[in-house]
């Protein structure tokens, strides 16, 4: 044990000489750079630089920011690489510093060393990098400050949606989707109206995943009025997931549109928006001269359901020459399922083809089945009040039945009539005894017919 513990104790004082000789080397190595940057000699100002270079010490930060302000652009560079190297906060302010230097160079530098670091406080200095006059070094400093994509970046990046470049309008347009936050929505919906479509596009994108209702005016500027029918289309799909019936009057301003696509996709967002505003406008598009946006607008309106559509849809009914859209025109009344649509299906089943005659059977079926078993719940209730007096039937037809089983004597009743007869022969008889009334004059009676 006396042992082991000498060992211990041998080894804590190495490593305590050890420290000790780093630090005095370190010490040294300080001293010595500091005696080299005071040279008149650039070599030997460089071999300063070199020497502080990976120094956490405070004290050597301070030098290399000094280094700055050497009249050699080398040393000055080499400045510049040795803080992005450092782990320091006061190697950031030193990188800042050179952000102002005269070579782009330098600045280029300073730039990309920042983009290195992973502190906040390094986008402050990338933001102030927007406003240099090398369209490489902005480049530069927007790609940092959209890869943090952190809130803090979008006051820069909206700055730099709107620089003369298209590359960095596209990278801070492109940095403020990603970031998504409802603040990113004005630099957004001015870059909608950008010159360079690949922007307009990312900024339509942004804009929908934002998805807020402040985004409904500059998507619906780019779904109207965009010179390129692919923006036009990829805002009106974005206004499909996101608006409401608020929109709707506006939106329909795309039915109109001179691309079908365009126009299908409109009709496509109606139907999902929904209202009374778009069914008018669905009401309209099912005459497009186009057949897709036709069938496109028979489906939207059967989806919706609104009994309003049927005026239209039959009127199309009656009028639409192309099968396909006959068939759609069917289904979208079947799925509404108002009866008053079953007149002018039969007459469109009378003049159409085999293959969409059977689509608009089906949906004549289906709303015949639909509006007879509708009204069957009422009957149920009037069915069973005649069924009532059909069970009690039974009851008194058994009654009666055990009554006259129980008279076998209808040969009494038989005999009991020729009395009946007898009394017009008797009734002279009678006519004189009438007035006893009373049963011995009966057999007096029968005294006096003897002799």
């Amino acid at each position: 044990m006396k042992h082991f513990g000498f060992a211990g104790n041998g080894w804590l004082l190495c490593l305590v000489s050890l420290l000790i000789f780093f630090a005095t080397s370190a010490s040294a190595d300080y001293e010595q750079a500091q005696s080299l940057l005071r040279s008149q000699k650039v070599h030997d100002r460089l071999e300063g630089v070199k020497l502080l270079e990976g120094m956490t010490d405070p004290a050597a930060v301070d030098l290399l920011t000094g280094a700055l302000d050497d009249s050699s652009d080398k040393v000055r560079s080499a400045a510049v690489k040795a803080l992005g190297n450092v782990n320091q906060p006061g190697a950031v302010k030193g990188l800042a510093k050179a952000l102002a230097d005269r070579r782009a160079e330098i600045r280029m530098d300073a730039v990309i060393s920042l983009c290195q670091k992973s502190g906040p406080e390094r986008l402050e200095p990338l933001s102030q990098a927007l406003d240099d006059k090398e369209v490489l070094i902005r480049a530069e400093a927007v790609k940092g400050l959209a890869a943090a994509g952190t809130k803090e970046t979008i006051p820069g990046l909206s700055k730099a949606s709107a620089d003369k470049d298209r590359d960095i309008r596209l990278n801070a347009v492109q940095g403020l989707s990603k970031i998504g936050d409802p603040s990113c929505v004005p630099a957004l919906a001015k870059a909608v109206q950008d010159p360079e479509l690949e922007v307009r596009q990312q900024a339509v994108a942004g804009l929908g995943k934002i998805g807020v209702r402040d985004t409904f005016k500059p998507l619906l500027v780019s779904a109207i009025h965009d010179p390129v029918s692919g923006a036009r289309l990829a805002a009106v799909n974005e206004l499909a997931l996101i608006g409401d019936e608020s929109i709707a009057a506006s939106l329909s301003i795309a039915l109109k549109d001179p691309a079908p696509i365009v126009r299908t996709a409109a009709v496509g967002a109606l139907g999902l928006i929904g209202g009374s505003a778009s069914v008018r406008a669905l009401g309209e598009a099912i005459y497009d001269i186009a057949v897709p946006v036709r069938r496109s607008a028979a489906a939207a309106l059967g989806g919706l359901g609104s009994t309003d559509s049927i005026k239209s849809l039959t009127f199309a009914l009656r009028n639409e020459k192309d099968p396909y859209v006959l068939s759609s025109l069917a289904t979208a009344l079947g799925d509404i399922g108002n009866k008053a649509a079953i007149p002018a299906l039969m007459e469109a089943a009378s003049k159409a083809g085999i293959k969409e005659s059977d689509a608009i059977y089906q949906a004549v079926e289906i709303l015949i089945k639909n509006n007879r078993n509708k009204p069957e719940a009422v009957p149920v209730k009037k069915e069973e009040s005649p069924q009532t007096p059909v069970v009690a039937a039974p009851a008194p037809a058994k009654t009666p039945a055990p009554q006259p089983q129980p008279r076998p004597t209808a040969p009494a009743a038989k005999s009991a009539v020729p009395p009946q007869k007898a009394p017009p022969a008797a009734a002279p008889a009678t006519a004189k005894t009438a007035a006893p009334g009373k049963k011995p004059p009966v057999k007096h009676k029968i005294k006096v017919d003897v002799p």
